[in-house]
């Protein structure tokens, strides 16, 4: 047989069946929606734990107006609440954030999905057991922390030689912050005097403190230059060592009982 164009097309290709239609794209479930970027399994968990902490603290009041308490026996109120506001509330936006933009700093390996998988749900699960069981509650908790902390240090060592500084002062804040994390437990298990004021002391100004240093002094110039023409970055790292200095400097004299 011939075609139009006089070419010549075989009875077995003339008598091929149509292709059937592909099938219609499944949409992506709402797991996979949920852990398809490393901020959304940990800032969820985050989000919910802050509305938990607002909601377990009004109640925790109203029950003390009665002589009465939601805090397990084991741990005090005032304990569980510094906890849960130093320890519970701000590190999954802070994992979350870095698991992102560590990488993009450094132009290194992203954080694997079973990495940030792990810490996101390590770290919601850890604070919410503390709400019922502190000791388990806050191992897992710790669990979660340095399961994270791992990753980001494997992607900020891997990456090429260049500076480093910002991300090598989170990791340090994150390393006294774990230790900190810590410090809670070991007090549930030993009893020793001062473990409290420590984690207090290192959670607030050994980790959160200079993380927020470090971001802003990374991150500010970086947005400024995006809306302001001709903007010179400037990033003075004098300024910077010495507010995170300072801030050091306060976390030992709180947590040893020195006049700050």
């Amino acid at each position: 047989m011939l075609t139009p164009l006089n070419i010549p097309v075989s009875s077995q290709t003339q008598d091929r069946p149509a292709p059937a239609p592909s099938a219609p794209l499944q949409p992506p479930t709402r797991w996979a929606t949920l852990t398809a970027a490393p901020h959304r399994i940990t800032f969820l968990p985050g989000a919910l734990l802050a509305l938990l902490s607002i909601l377990w603290w009004l109640v925790e009041l109203l029950a003390e107006q009665r002589a009465d308490s939601l805090s397990p026996a084991a741990l005090p109120a005032p304990y569980l609440h510094a906890w849960l506001m130093l320890y519970a509330l701000f590190p999954p936006f802070i994992f979350g954030f870095l698991f992102t933009a560590a990488p993009n700093w450094l132009n290194g390996p992203k954080i694997g999905r079973p990495a940030y998988i792990a810490t996101g749900l390590l770290l919601g699960l850890g604070a919410l057991t503390t709400l019922f069981a502190p000791l388990p509650g806050m191992l897992l908790h710790a669990l979660g922390w340095f399961w994270g902390l791992a990753a980001l240090v494997r992607s900020v060592t891997a990456a090429a030689p260049q500076d480093k500084r910002h991300p090598a002062l989170t990791l340090a804040a994150l390393v006294l912050g774990g230790l900190g994390n810590l410090l809670l437990p070991l007090w549930l298990l030993t009893g020793i005097d001062g473990l409290p004021s420590w984690a207090e002391a290192l959670g607030l100004w050994g980790c959160l403190t200079p993380i927020f240093l470090t971001v802003c002094h990374r991150m500010v110039p970086w947005f400024t230059s995006r809306v302001v023409p001709n903007y010179v970055v400037v990033r003075p790292y004098p300024v910077l060592y010495a507010l995170t200095a300072a801030s050091l400097t306060h976390d030992v004299l709180q947590a040893t009982g020195l006049p700050d």
